[in-house]
Protein backbone atom coordinates (compact mmCIF):
# COMPACT_ATOMS: atom_id res chain seq x y z
CA UNK A 1 0.00 0.00 0.00
CA UNK A 2 2.92 2.41 -0.27
CA UNK A 3 3.80 4.34 -2.91
CA UNK A 4 4.89 1.68 -6.07
CA UNK A 5 8.16 2.23 -8.00
CA UNK A 6 8.22 4.81 -10.68
CA UNK A 7 9.74 2.57 -12.92
CA UNK A 8 6.94 0.19 -12.82
CA UNK A 9 6.26 -3.43 -11.44
CA UNK A 10 9.17 -5.54 -11.60
CA UNK A 11 7.53 -8.83 -12.35
CA UNK A 12 5.83 -6.96 -15.24
CA UNK A 13 8.90 -5.68 -16.48
CA UNK A 14 10.85 -8.89 -16.51
CA UNK A 15 7.94 -10.39 -18.38
CA UNK A 16 8.25 -7.56 -20.86
CA UNK A 17 11.68 -9.01 -21.58
CA UNK A 18 11.07 -12.14 -21.80
CA UNK A 19 8.18 -11.48 -24.46
CA UNK A 20 10.49 -8.75 -26.67
CA UNK A 21 12.89 -11.34 -26.60
CA UNK A 22 11.06 -14.11 -28.43
CA UNK A 23 8.11 -11.59 -30.27
CA UNK A 24 11.28 -9.40 -31.40
CA UNK A 25 14.53 -10.25 -30.74
CA UNK A 26 15.06 -7.68 -28.51
CA UNK A 27 17.64 -8.30 -26.00
CA UNK A 28 16.93 -6.76 -22.27
CA UNK A 29 16.91 -6.66 -18.95
CA UNK A 30 13.99 -5.74 -16.66
CA UNK A 31 16.36 -3.44 -15.62
CA UNK A 32 16.19 -0.96 -19.01
CA UNK A 33 12.41 -1.05 -18.77
CA UNK A 34 10.01 1.60 -17.79
CA UNK A 35 6.45 1.32 -17.17
CA UNK A 36 4.24 4.34 -19.11
CA UNK A 37 1.37 5.54 -18.92
CA UNK A 38 0.41 3.91 -22.83
CA UNK A 39 2.18 5.39 -25.80
CA UNK A 40 1.55 9.49 -24.64
CA UNK A 41 3.10 8.69 -21.67
CA UNK A 42 6.50 7.72 -22.91
CA UNK A 43 6.99 10.08 -25.15
CA UNK A 44 6.37 12.59 -22.52
CA UNK A 45 8.88 10.92 -20.31
CA UNK A 46 11.86 11.22 -23.34
CA UNK A 47 10.79 14.51 -24.20
CA UNK A 48 11.42 15.89 -20.87
CA UNK A 49 14.78 13.77 -20.34
CA UNK A 50 16.01 14.74 -24.12
CA UNK A 51 14.72 18.10 -25.75
CA UNK A 52 14.88 21.52 -25.08
CA UNK A 53 12.53 24.28 -26.34
CA UNK A 54 13.26 24.56 -30.20
CA UNK A 55 15.54 21.44 -30.65
CA UNK A 56 14.62 19.37 -34.31
CA UNK A 57 12.61 16.43 -34.54
CA UNK A 58 12.23 14.64 -37.39
CA UNK A 59 8.54 13.32 -37.77
CA UNK A 60 6.79 11.01 -40.01
CA UNK A 61 4.30 13.24 -42.73
CA UNK A 62 1.50 11.73 -42.66
CA UNK A 63 2.17 10.77 -38.73
CA UNK A 64 -0.07 10.25 -35.26
CA UNK A 65 -1.64 13.33 -34.44
CA UNK A 66 -1.77 12.85 -31.26
CA UNK A 67 2.50 12.30 -31.11
CA UNK A 68 2.57 15.75 -33.31
CA UNK A 69 0.28 17.52 -30.46
CA UNK A 70 2.14 16.56 -27.43
CA UNK A 71 5.85 16.96 -29.32
CA UNK A 72 4.96 20.89 -30.34
CA UNK A 73 3.34 21.75 -26.72
CA UNK A 74 6.67 20.72 -25.52
CA UNK A 75 8.65 23.12 -27.71
CA UNK A 76 9.82 20.66 -30.29
CA UNK A 77 10.58 21.79 -33.51
CA UNK A 78 9.13 19.08 -36.49
CA UNK A 79 10.67 18.41 -39.64
CA UNK A 80 8.90 16.11 -42.12
CA UNK A 81 10.00 12.62 -42.86
CA UNK A 82 7.87 11.73 -46.57
CA UNK A 83 6.53 8.21 -46.52
CA UNK A 84 6.87 5.94 -49.96
CA UNK A 85 6.89 2.34 -50.41
CA UNK A 86 10.30 1.56 -48.33
CA UNK A 87 8.78 3.49 -45.10
CA UNK A 88 9.78 6.90 -44.06
CA UNK A 89 12.82 8.62 -46.48
CA UNK A 90 15.63 10.71 -44.50
CA UNK A 91 16.83 11.88 -47.67
CA UNK A 92 15.02 15.80 -47.63
CA UNK A 93 15.22 15.60 -43.78
CA UNK A 94 18.75 15.23 -43.91
CA UNK A 95 19.50 18.02 -46.64
CA UNK A 96 17.25 20.65 -44.31
CA UNK A 97 18.21 19.53 -41.05
CA UNK A 98 20.74 16.38 -40.83
CA UNK A 99 21.09 17.51 -36.53
CA UNK A 100 17.91 16.19 -35.61
CA UNK A 101 18.01 15.33 -31.80
CA UNK A 102 15.22 12.90 -32.53
CA UNK A 103 13.34 10.68 -35.06
CA UNK A 104 9.85 9.49 -34.50
CA UNK A 105 9.36 6.51 -36.04
CA UNK A 106 6.91 3.69 -36.67
CA UNK A 107 8.90 0.66 -38.61
CA UNK A 108 6.26 -1.95 -38.70
CA UNK A 109 3.55 -0.60 -39.80
CA UNK A 110 3.68 3.59 -40.76
CA UNK A 111 1.07 5.10 -38.72
CA UNK A 112 -1.00 5.27 -40.57
CA UNK A 113 -0.12 4.20 -44.28
CA UNK A 114 0.85 0.68 -42.64
CA UNK A 115 4.11 0.56 -45.13
CA UNK A 116 6.15 -1.42 -43.13
CA UNK A 117 10.18 0.08 -43.20
CA UNK A 118 12.75 -2.27 -45.48
CA UNK A 119 15.74 -3.53 -43.68
CA UNK A 120 17.69 -1.16 -46.19
CA UNK A 121 15.93 2.04 -44.82
CA UNK A 122 16.15 0.64 -41.13
CA UNK A 123 19.69 0.56 -41.78
CA UNK A 124 20.31 4.17 -42.67
CA UNK A 125 18.49 5.76 -40.03
CA UNK A 126 20.47 3.66 -37.33
CA UNK A 127 23.70 5.07 -39.21
CA UNK A 128 22.35 8.83 -39.00
CA UNK A 129 21.83 8.14 -35.31
CA UNK A 130 25.35 6.79 -34.64
CA UNK A 131 27.34 8.97 -36.92
CA UNK A 132 25.33 11.89 -35.20
CA UNK A 133 24.66 10.73 -31.37
CA UNK A 134 20.71 11.39 -31.64
CA UNK A 135 17.91 9.26 -31.02
CA UNK A 136 15.82 7.49 -32.30
CA UNK A 137 12.04 6.37 -30.77
CA UNK A 138 10.88 2.99 -32.01
CA UNK A 139 6.70 3.09 -31.79
CA UNK A 140 5.73 -0.32 -32.17
CA UNK A 141 1.86 0.26 -31.52
CA UNK A 142 0.66 -2.52 -33.50
CA UNK A 143 3.70 -4.70 -34.06
CA UNK A 144 1.95 -7.84 -33.38
CA UNK A 145 -0.55 -7.80 -36.28
CA UNK A 146 1.60 -8.61 -39.45
CA UNK A 147 -0.40 -11.08 -41.80
CA UNK A 148 1.91 -12.16 -44.70
CA UNK A 149 5.34 -11.29 -46.24
CA UNK A 150 7.96 -11.74 -43.89
CA UNK A 151 8.49 -9.87 -40.48
CA UNK A 152 11.24 -7.51 -40.47
CA UNK A 153 12.94 -7.15 -37.48
CA UNK A 154 12.93 -4.36 -34.86
CA UNK A 155 14.91 -1.40 -35.13
CA UNK A 156 16.05 -2.13 -31.99
CA UNK A 157 17.10 -5.84 -32.71
CA UNK A 158 19.74 -4.10 -35.15
CA UNK A 159 20.81 -1.32 -33.25
CA UNK A 160 24.43 -1.98 -32.60
CA UNK A 161 25.02 1.62 -31.25
CA UNK A 162 22.09 1.71 -28.19
CA UNK A 163 20.50 4.61 -30.04
CA UNK A 164 17.01 3.09 -29.95
CA UNK A 165 14.30 3.89 -27.73
CA UNK A 166 11.88 1.27 -28.10
CA UNK A 167 8.42 1.93 -27.27
CA UNK A 168 5.44 -0.35 -26.87
CA UNK A 169 1.83 -0.22 -25.39
CA UNK A 170 -1.58 -2.65 -24.50
CA UNK A 171 -3.73 -0.29 -26.19
CA UNK A 172 -3.93 -2.32 -29.39
CA UNK A 173 -3.07 -6.09 -28.42
CA UNK A 174 -5.72 -5.62 -24.99
CA UNK A 175 -7.35 -2.62 -24.95
CA UNK A 176 -6.51 1.09 -24.46
CA UNK A 177 -8.12 1.83 -20.76
CA UNK A 178 -5.46 0.20 -19.25
CA UNK A 179 -3.21 3.20 -19.93
CA UNK A 180 -0.45 0.79 -20.02
CA UNK A 181 3.37 1.20 -22.23
CA UNK A 182 6.93 0.52 -21.53
CA UNK A 183 10.29 1.46 -22.92
CA UNK A 184 13.51 -0.16 -23.40
CA UNK A 185 15.96 2.27 -22.78
CA UNK A 186 19.08 2.58 -23.62
CA UNK A 187 22.00 1.93 -21.25
CA UNK A 188 23.05 5.69 -21.17
CA UNK A 189 19.43 6.92 -20.91
CA UNK A 190 18.46 4.72 -18.26
CA UNK A 191 19.24 7.45 -15.55
CA UNK A 192 18.04 10.48 -17.49
CA UNK A 193 14.98 8.77 -18.30
CA UNK A 194 14.62 7.29 -14.80
CA UNK A 195 14.73 10.73 -13.29
CA UNK A 196 12.14 11.92 -15.58
CA UNK A 197 10.13 9.35 -14.45
CA UNK A 198 10.38 10.03 -11.05
CA UNK A 199 9.68 13.78 -11.57
CA UNK A 200 6.49 13.08 -13.74
CA UNK A 201 4.37 11.09 -11.23
CA UNK A 202 4.49 8.92 -8.23
CA UNK A 203 4.30 5.52 -9.90
CA UNK A 204 1.68 3.89 -11.75
CA UNK A 205 -1.06 1.47 -9.74
CA UNK A 206 0.23 -1.63 -9.87
CA UNK A 207 -2.77 -3.25 -9.70
CA UNK A 208 -3.55 -3.36 -13.16
CA UNK A 209 0.47 -4.15 -13.61
CA UNK A 210 0.53 -7.53 -11.25
CA UNK A 211 -2.56 -8.47 -13.77
CA UNK A 212 -1.01 -7.81 -17.17
CA UNK A 213 2.43 -9.66 -15.43
CA UNK A 214 0.39 -12.56 -14.61
CA UNK A 215 -1.46 -13.16 -17.53
CA UNK A 216 1.98 -13.00 -19.49
CA UNK A 217 3.44 -15.25 -17.28
CA UNK A 218 0.94 -17.87 -17.16
CA UNK A 219 1.30 -18.17 -21.00
CA UNK A 220 -2.33 -15.97 -22.14
CA UNK A 221 -0.99 -13.25 -22.96
CA UNK A 222 0.82 -15.21 -26.13
CA UNK A 223 -2.09 -17.24 -26.99
CA UNK A 224 -4.24 -13.79 -26.60
CA UNK A 225 -2.32 -12.03 -29.36
CA UNK A 226 -2.22 -15.40 -31.97
CA UNK A 227 -6.03 -15.50 -31.79
CA UNK A 228 -6.42 -11.96 -32.15
CA UNK A 229 -4.08 -11.92 -35.25
CA UNK A 230 -5.79 -14.85 -37.06
CA UNK A 231 -8.75 -13.20 -36.51
CA UNK A 232 -7.83 -10.01 -37.77
CA UNK A 233 -6.57 -11.33 -40.29
CA UNK A 234 -9.99 -13.02 -41.42
CA UNK A 235 -11.33 -10.09 -41.00
CA UNK A 236 -9.01 -8.37 -43.34
CA UNK A 237 -9.61 -10.81 -46.31
CA UNK A 238 -13.20 -10.45 -45.86
CA UNK A 239 -13.63 -6.95 -45.86
CA UNK A 240 -10.75 -6.65 -49.20
CA UNK A 241 -13.35 -9.65 -51.25
CA UNK A 242 -15.95 -7.63 -50.42
CA UNK A 243 -14.33 -4.38 -51.73
CA UNK A 244 -13.07 -6.37 -54.60
CA UNK A 245 -16.89 -7.73 -55.57
CA UNK A 246 -18.75 -4.44 -54.86
CA UNK A 247 -16.72 -2.07 -56.36
CA UNK A 248 -14.92 -3.86 -58.91
CA UNK A 249 -11.85 -1.53 -59.91
CA UNK A 250 -13.41 2.00 -58.86
CA UNK A 251 -11.94 1.78 -55.87
CA UNK A 252 -7.70 0.77 -55.13
CA UNK A 253 -6.56 -0.63 -51.78
CA UNK A 254 -2.96 -0.16 -50.68
CA UNK A 255 -1.46 -3.96 -50.54
CA UNK A 256 0.12 -3.95 -46.77
CA UNK A 257 1.41 -6.70 -45.19
CA UNK A 258 -0.08 -5.39 -41.73
CA UNK A 259 -1.85 -3.64 -39.07
CA UNK A 260 -5.52 -2.80 -38.01
CA UNK A 261 -7.02 -0.92 -41.06
CA UNK A 262 -6.47 -0.71 -45.25
CA UNK A 263 -6.00 2.78 -47.03
CA UNK A 264 -8.73 2.72 -49.89
CA UNK A 265 -7.88 5.24 -52.69
CA UNK A 266 -10.80 7.07 -54.97
CA UNK A 267 -10.89 8.39 -57.97
CA UNK A 268 -11.50 12.55 -57.74
CA UNK A 269 -15.23 12.61 -57.02
CA UNK A 270 -14.88 14.61 -53.83
CA UNK A 271 -12.11 15.86 -51.56
CA UNK A 272 -11.90 12.80 -48.63
CA UNK A 273 -12.38 14.74 -45.67
CA UNK A 274 -16.21 15.52 -47.34
CA UNK A 275 -16.41 11.96 -47.94
CA UNK A 276 -15.52 10.80 -44.92
CA UNK A 277 -18.21 13.53 -43.09
CA UNK A 278 -20.76 12.10 -45.44
CA UNK A 279 -19.95 8.38 -44.52
CA UNK A 280 -19.94 9.55 -40.63
CA UNK A 281 -23.16 10.80 -41.04
CA UNK A 282 -24.28 7.56 -42.82
CA UNK A 283 -23.42 5.32 -39.61
CA UNK A 284 -19.88 4.53 -41.20
CA UNK A 285 -16.69 5.54 -39.21
CA UNK A 286 -14.46 6.24 -42.24
CA UNK A 287 -11.33 8.52 -41.46
CA UNK A 288 -9.66 10.94 -44.41
CA UNK A 289 -6.10 10.26 -44.91
CA UNK A 290 -5.62 13.87 -45.71
CA UNK A 291 -6.40 15.18 -41.94
CA UNK A 292 -3.27 13.10 -41.06
CA UNK A 293 -0.51 15.14 -43.25
CA UNK A 294 0.88 18.10 -40.97
CA UNK A 295 3.41 19.77 -43.67
CA UNK A 296 3.10 20.21 -47.37
CA UNK A 297 1.03 18.88 -49.88
CA UNK A 298 -1.68 16.16 -48.55
CA UNK A 299 -2.66 12.67 -50.08
CA UNK A 300 -6.19 11.82 -50.14
CA UNK A 301 -7.34 8.44 -48.94
CA UNK A 302 -10.45 6.84 -46.24
CA UNK A 303 -8.72 5.12 -44.01
CA UNK A 304 -11.32 1.85 -43.31
CA UNK A 305 -10.41 -0.18 -40.05
CA UNK A 306 -11.33 -3.77 -40.63
CA UNK A 307 -10.30 -5.12 -36.72
CA UNK A 308 -14.56 -4.64 -35.31
CA UNK A 309 -16.01 -5.83 -38.79
CA UNK A 310 -16.69 -9.70 -38.21
CA UNK A 311 -16.71 -11.55 -42.03
CA UNK A 312 -20.46 -12.05 -42.27
CA UNK A 313 -20.88 -7.95 -41.98
CA UNK A 314 -18.05 -7.05 -44.47
CA UNK A 315 -20.21 -7.41 -47.60
CA UNK A 316 -23.36 -5.30 -46.08
CA UNK A 317 -21.13 -2.93 -44.97
CA UNK A 318 -19.24 -2.57 -48.31
CA UNK A 319 -22.67 -2.20 -49.61
CA UNK A 320 -23.73 0.67 -47.51
CA UNK A 321 -20.28 2.54 -48.40
CA UNK A 322 -20.86 2.19 -52.04
CA UNK A 323 -24.53 3.33 -52.14
CA UNK A 324 -23.71 6.30 -50.15
CA UNK A 325 -20.40 7.69 -52.20
CA UNK A 326 -22.70 6.91 -54.89
CA UNK A 327 -26.01 8.61 -53.91
CA UNK A 328 -24.12 12.05 -53.36
CA UNK A 329 -21.48 11.52 -56.53
CA UNK A 330 -23.12 9.91 -59.43
CA UNK A 331 -20.33 10.51 -61.47
CA UNK A 332 -18.68 7.89 -58.86
CA UNK A 333 -21.94 5.27 -59.63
Amino acid sequence: MDYPNELGFEPLRRAIASYLLVSRGIQCSAENIIITNGYQGALELIARALLQPGNPVWFENPGYFRAQFLLRSMGAGLVPLEIDECGADLSEAMMHCPNASLAILTPAHQQPLCTTMTVARRSLFLDWAGSNHSWIVEDDFDGEFHYCGVRQPAMKAMDRSDRVIYVGSFSKVLFPALRLGYMVAPEILLARLAAAARSANAGRSPFEQAIVADFMNEGYFARHVKRMRDLYSKRRIALLRAISMRFDDRLSVDQNQGGMHLIARLPQVGHDSEISRLLYRSGLAVEALSDRYWSGPQKQGLILGFTNIHERRAKALVGRLYDAIADHFPQFA
